[in-house]
């Protein structure tokens, strides 16, 4: 994360999470990362070669975008990714503010498992907790499971 060397040392990743995707014989790495600007956190996924451990694809691609660009108030933390093998993608999902500064939903990204891109709604949303705006009731923590006999996620936070 960040310019290479970052002689500040003042990024990072962290709320490492990972999915196996049997039909590419592959992994999505997703992390909570600052890697364009100086404490604005976003989610980032990384394709890794089962095999041979090497990456696949773009160097750490940026899943989320939450608030307006470069503003610290609005950040996306704790990834979860599982992989859908009938559709051969991924589900990632977070927990971020995207409107109110401090209110916490769980949002959700698809993405094709073959390039990385981003499918259907960029950053939907999935939970709504407490009164809208209120700062007062978050939702945390998610985790995604995929249940393969109904081709469904499972999410839970």
């Amino acid at each position: 994360m960040g310019p290479d060397p970052d002689i500040h040392r003042v990024r990072g990743a962290g709320d490492a999470d990972v999915a196996y995707n049997s039909t590419n014989n592959e992994y999505l790495v997703v992390v909570r990362g600052d890697d364009v600007s100086w404490g604005k956190f976003e989610v980032y996924g990384q394709r890794i070669d089962a095999a041979t451990g090497l990456e696949i694809g773009t160097n750490d691609f940026p899943i989320s975008d939450l608030g307006p660009d470069g503003d610290v108030d609005f950040d996306a933390s704790d990834p979860a990714v599982a992989y859908n093998s009938q559709e051969n993608s991924y589900l990632v999902v977070w927990k971020g503010d995207d409107v109110i500064n401090g209110e916490n939903e769980v949002y959700g990204q698809r993405l094709n498992a073959v390039t990385g891109a981003e499918i259907g709604i960029n950053d939907f949303r999935i939970s709504d907790v407490g009164p809208e705006g209120d700062p007062d009731f978050d939702a945390v923590l998610p985790t995604v499971a995929y249940n393969s006999t109904n081709n469904e996620f499972l999410i839970v936070w």
